[in-house]
């Protein structure tokens, strides 16, 4: 991160909630990409989600932060049990997941077959190799099928995620918002509505009854 307002905010934020950021990458001519999700709140009304706000670096991050970053991450993946990846700037070579991270990343992942690599992308989900990737429906379809121009649906996005399965040797999540979720991985293919109902709860962890699930069918 930079060491601006962004990331001094941040680091408080992880602070307060008792994560340890010792091992954060800090670096001085570097702007921190901020995504920033506007939310009105008006009682009794369920929380109103707004266009999103975001703050992007324009330039390339430096060589030498890219090979501390690596360090870190080489350093840290034997100590974890989890790694979570978010590669969220539209440009490419433009934030903290440069094609030599996700290079690295993918040697690492098959080095330390016992800890999940989790990987979300808006532009490059289909360049991860040997994480788990998430992609929502359009970013799947459009890994695969980049001159597909119509309307995503189920089927294509479950053959396209078929592909970064196989490409990827792990388990996919195709998001699909109100359509709920489809999980691939070597055993088949499944479709799960619990995600149709927890993504319309905002500001919380959600949580899917039984009888929600049933009224989907």
């Amino acid at each position: 991160m930079g060491d601006d307002g962004e990331g001094y905010e941040l680091r408080r934020a992880l602070r307060a909630s008792g994560v340890d950021d010792s091992a954060l990458v800090v670096a001085g001519d570097w702007r921190t990409p901020t995504y920033t999700k506007p939310i009105i709140r008006r009682n009794p009304d369920p929380p109103q989600e707004l266009e999103r706000l975001d703050i992007r670096t324009r330039a390339p991050m430096p060589s030498d932060v890219g090979t501390l970053l690596i360090a870190r991450l080489k350093e840290l993946a034997a100590q974890v049990d989890t790694v979570i990846v978010a590669d969220q700037m539209p440009e490419p070579e433009r934030g903290t997941i440069s094609s030599r991270v996700r290079s690295v990343l993918a040697q690492v992942a098959e080095r330390h077959s016992a800890v999940w690599f989790l990987a979300d992308s808006r532009e490059r989900i289909g360049l991860f190799e040997r994480v788990i990737v998430k992609p929502n429906i359009r970013e799947c379809i459009r890994a695969i099928y980049p001159d597909y121009t119509g309307q995503p649906n189920m089927e294509l996005a479950r053959q396209a995620g078929e592909v970064l399965r196989q490409r990827t040797s792990r388990p996919v999540f195709i998001t699909a918002g109100a359509a709920g979720m489809l999980v691939g991985s070597e055993v088949g293919w499944t479709h799960n509505l619990a995600a149709a109902v927890t993504i319309q709860q905002l500001g919380t962890t959600g949580i899917a009854t039984q009888q929600q699930i049933v009224e989907l069918l």
